[in-house]
């Protein structure tokens, strides 16, 4: 074991306060969870390519797009695959959705997600609903 300085151990941190994650999340892109299955045209590609393939193309679709790949996972169930990513605008996310869903190897749906924080913010404003028939 080489010797060492302890002083070089000790690196400085910085305390981070909620308030400083929620400023840093609102100087961020908005966040998307895309969700899907593949028709048996995409199914088809999956099985030619991988899936490690597929997530590369995602991350590459989303990069050209200005954005960036969170997660990608494959799953069992209603969904074959389920994406978290971010995209500038939800023009954006829209353009991707279509696109992808108009390809014919894919039926997905993307929500909008949005932090606990920014819930907070929307049970402070008020909204005057009436609902049908009142």
């Amino acid at each position: 074991m080489s010797p060492h300085n302890d002083n070089e151990l000790i690196r400085p941190h910085r305390v981070v306060a909620w308030d400083d994650i929620t400023l840093e999340r609102s100087k961020q892109m908005p966040k998307y969870l895309f969700q899907g299955s593949y028709t048996e045209q995409g199914l088809k590609g999956v099985l030619q390519e991988g899936g490690s393939k597929r997530r590369e193309a995602a991350e590459q679709l989303l990069k050209g797009m200005g954005g960036r790949l969170e997660a990608y996972y494959y799953a069992f169930g209603s969904n074959d695959f389920v994406i978290i990513a971010d995209l500038p605008s939800n023009v954006d996310a829209a353009a991707l959705s279509l696109a992808v869903n108009a390809s014919g190897a894919v039926e997905s749906r993307a929500t909008v997600l949005i932090t606990p924080e920014e819930v907070d913010q929307a049970t402070k404003k008020t909204v005057k609903y009436r609902p049908p028939g009142k």
